[in-house]
């Protein structure tokens, strides 16, 4: 899924980013990473590359990517993750791990169910989001010892009651 360089550049173009070489490397870390890594995780990788950069710069390189449509911002309770997978997908997210997987939606079935719903309730959607909450494969098989990684996400609260 990760894109070389001058896609990135290209892709930047399109959205109205002006490109830079640190905002390439923001988004080459997300794109090679398939953990839904936090801004913290992007600093740390980014900082081999560019040892003076600041965590400012890296969050404010998220905000902008997230504004532009590259990146989608996860928001959980304990924290803020983000995903290159900006189209209609599932986020398989383990609760004993903290690891989120994409689940495309191949059929179309979630395009059809948000369609669905919202022509008869006539409503327009500008975004949407679908967490299945769980436990991956991994953890179920090691189920008979404890989680090495006790940081899974949850929900960030609404506000509504539940």
């Amino acid at each position: 899924m990760s894109m070389d360089r001058s896609k990135l550049a290209r892709s930047f173009r399109e959205l109205g980013i002006r490109v830079t070489a640190q905002r390439l490397a923001v988004a080459e870390a997300l794109e090679a990473s398939s953990d839904h890594p936090t801004a913290h995780v992007v600093y740390e990788r980014v900082r081999d590359r560019f040892p003076h950069i600041t965590l400012g710069t890296i969050y404010n390189t998220l905000a902008m990517l997230e504004e532009k449509g590259f990146v989608q911002a996860l928001t959980f309770a304990n924290g803020t993750r983000y995903d290159t997978n900006v189209t209609p997908h599932v986020n398989l997210v383990c609760v004993e791990c903290g690891g989120i997987i994409d689940a495309d939606d191949e059929d179309d079935v979630l395009a059809r169910f948000r369609e669905k719903i919202c022509a008869t309730r006539g409503f327009a959607t500008v975004g949407q989001r679908v967490d299945f909450y769980g436990t991956c494969e991994a953890c179920r098989s090691a189920s008979s010892r404890p989680c090495r990684t006790p940081k899974a996400p949850r929900p960030a609260s609404t506000g509504a009651l539940e």
